[in-house]
């Protein structure tokens, strides 16, 4: 799978932010499915918790979407989810992503270091989301476990 995320040229930013989680959806969604693929990505034990872990959150994922949409000024400001901060935030999560093939590329084709840069750059956004909507801080929480366990490997 191929993840995209959006540009931001002003407006109202919900779209974009929405956009924005469905590229993240798409990595831990690629990342899930691959985690047992390639053996040197992740041990056997890590690998069989990686799925069902993200199937577990992911089935909470609609009403994240639902809570982008209710999201109000000034919270969205107070959160960098607006203007400028926003389309900052979203170019270098694209910068990052623009290499981005696929999971399975990455984890067979040695490339982790690029993965996990793709998954830091979503580290802002993601947490000014999550704080800006007061949801669970489990979405950052997994994608932080992957990433971690992926440096691990270097």
């Amino acid at each position: 799978m191929i993840a995209t995320f959006p540009d931001y040229g002003g407006g109202d930013p919900r779209p974009a932010l929405s956009a924005f989680l469905d590229g993240f959806r798409t990595v831990m969604d690629d990342i899930a499915e691959n985690a047992s693929t390639h053996e040197q990505a992740f041990p056997p034990d890590i690998a069989a918790l990686i799925p069902p872990a993200w199937r577990d959150l992911s089935s909470r994922y609609e009403d994240l979407l639902r809570s982008v949409d209710r999201l109000q000024e000034p919270t969205i400001s107070q959160h960098g989810l607006v203007g400028p901060q926003l389309a900052l935030k979203l170019a270098l999560v694209r910068a990052r992503n623009t290499p981005f093939r696929g999971a399975a590329t990455y984890l067979a084709g040695g490339l982790l270091d690029w993965l996990i840069k793709l998954l830091k750059s979503i580290d802002v956004l993601l947490k000014s989301l999550i704080k800006a909507l007061n949801a669970d801080s489990a979405w950052e929480e997994l994608k932080e476990a992957i990433e971690n366990a992926l440096d691990n490997l270097r």
